[in-house]
């Protein structure tokens, strides 16, 4: 199962060793661009695992690297699926210093990020830069409710 499973592109338990091509031309793209100031957030928990091989900072990126891991992860999927104030993602984005926002098509963030440089598109993906964010000297508290419903 593990080698049938690791040649297809999406794998049901999660077992793919193949990366979509956008995966890795954004990967690529942080490696040559990216520094160790900029802070992403992808929608998924695989991209932004693949990330930490750039030089940029992640949010949510993967346990092992955040004792806050658990809140992330809740702030990106609250983020992403939609249905909160602009204002309320704007600040979850400056607080957490996100100057890059990987957004796939159909996603709701692409309403709030209307008026900010798109950097790169790549496949279902638009690469968003936030030039007025940056990394923040301390994370936000793990327990803080930054959304409110519209």
């Amino acid at each position: 199962m593990s080698f049938r499973d690791a040649l297809k592109l999406d794998s049901p338990f999660g077992l793919s060793a193949v990366a979509p091509q956008a995966e890795v031309d954004l990967i690529r793209w942080f490696r040559e661009h990216g520094t160790g100031h900029d802070v992403v957030m992808a929608p998924n928990f695989e991209t932004s695992w693949m990330l930490v091989t750039a030089p940029v900072h992640t949010v949510a990126s993967h346990w092992l690297f955040s004792g806050t891991f658990e809140a992330q992860n809740k702030l990106r999927v609250s983020l992403y699926s939609g249905g909160w104030s602009d204002e309320g993602a704007r600040e979850v984005l400056r607080r957490y210093g996100n100057n890059y926002i990987v957004v796939p098509d159909g996603s709701p963030l692409h309403r709030l990020l209307n008026g900010y440089p798109k950097t790169a598109v790549y496949s279902s993906w638009t690469l968003y830069h936030l030039p007025e964010n940056y990394l923040a000297d301390t994370i936000p508290d793990p327990d803080w409710t930054p959304f409110t419903a519209e």
